[in-house]
Formats: structure tokens, sequence, C-alpha cells
């Protein structure tokens, strides 16, 4: 039975392969501002190429591949939102990113250690990217009329859904509420689920990218 969850959850973390192939073929129908979102999602397809590498193949932990992506993350997702004109002017940008950065650097490098899943990192940028998105859905809310077919919405919808759950695990991790083994199973099923309907949101959205720019009111 561990076995096929294995198996199973490795299949629907692949599954980011879908959004990714679709991206691919469609890349230049595709308008410049979706080009970090494109980005974050080819490099997470790498990241999971390497992560079954290092468990599967050479039986070593991968948290140093995936701290490294989840800085990678915060930073292509955050500069997704400055593509969507979220940020009033560039030095607010450039003070987030700052940031992010120097929060990645402490946890990894002083606090804990990079050969650590960094759980505090990962909680306070997935509430940034949340934050954000529900900003841009309010805003597109008083906007559009059409929401399941703007690329935008969708995204934004997919992003709170991904990083609400995945901030509330780590809170899990963080106050060792995942000791035992049948429930740190479970979360590791839930999470396969939610990246399986994520991705598949993403490949959605991406089929209604084109290059005609989305308006984002302010």
């Amino acid at each position: 039975m561990i076995i096929m969850s294995h198996c199973l959850i490795q299949l629907f973390a692949f599954s980011i392969s879908i959004p990714a192939a679709v991206a691919i073929v469609k890349v230049k129908q595709i308008d410049q501002i979706y080009l970090p979102f494109l980005l974050c999602i080819w490099i997470g397809f790498l990241n999971e190429c390497v992560s079954y590498l290092m468990i599967d193949i050479f039986h070593v932990s991968n948290t140093v591949n995936a701290n490294i992506y989840c800085l990678i993350e915060a930073l292509l997702y955050t500069g997704f939102f400055k593509k969507l004109d979220f940020f009033i002017n560039r030095k607010r940008y450039i003070l987030l990113m700052g940031f992010l950065c120097i929060a990645w650097l402490i946890e990894n490098f002083i606090v804990s250690g990079i050969t650590l899943f960094d759980s505090f990192f990962t909680m306070m940028y997935s509430l940034i990217i949340v934050s954000m998105s529900i900003t841009v859905i309010n805003r597109l809310i008083m906007d559009q009329v059409n929401l399941l077919m703007n690329p935008v919405f969708l995204l934004c919808i997919a992003f709170i859904i991904y990083f609400s759950v995945l901030g509330l695990v780590e809170i899990f991790w963080l106050y060792g509420l995942t000791s035992s083994d049948s429930f740190r199973l479970n979360i590791y099923r839930i999470m396969a689920y939610i990246n399986l309907f994520v991705n598949l949101i993403f490949a959605f959205a991406i089929l209604w990218m084109h290059r005609k720019q989305e308006f984002i009111p302010q």
C-alpha cells in the first residue's frame, strides 16, 4: 500500500509536465507578461526530475534543490505580479525581492541549514503570494465579466489553493503534527491531489493565454 501510494505521489508530482508541455507548444503565442510564470513551471518540472533522482535513484535527501527552488519560485511569482502592474512603484518591488532573498539566506545559512526544509520561508512567501493573488482577483472581479476565461484569474485561484494548503502543511511540520506515519502519509496524499488539481488549472490557464495583455485595474 505504501509503495502504491509513493508511486501515486510521484505520478501526481510529475503532473507539472502537463502545463510545462502546453507552455512549450504555445510559448510563441503567449504575451511576455506570463514569462516569469512559464519559467517557474519549467524550472519546477526540472526540480521534480532532480528530486526523483535524489530520492529514488541515489536515495539521498532532496532538501537542497527543494530549498533552492523555493527561492526561485518566490522570486519568479513575485516578478509575475510585477508584470501585472501589482506594485505601485518599482521601489516596493525591489524591497520585496530583497526581503525574500535575505529571509531565505538567514533561514538556510544562519537559523537552520540548507540541508533542512525551510518551513518559515515557505510559510512567509506562501502568505505573500496568497495575499497578492487575492488583491488581483478583487481587481478583476470589479472589471472582468468572463473570469473563467481569464488566465490571470485562473492562475490566482490556483495560487490561493496551492499556497494556502502548502502553508498549512508547513505549520503541521513545524509543530510536530506529522510525527504519526499515517498522518504524514495522508498529508503527502493530500498535497499530491492538490498538485494535480493546480497543475491542471495551470494548463487550462496557459491555453487561454494570448499576445494581448490582460488589463489589471489599479
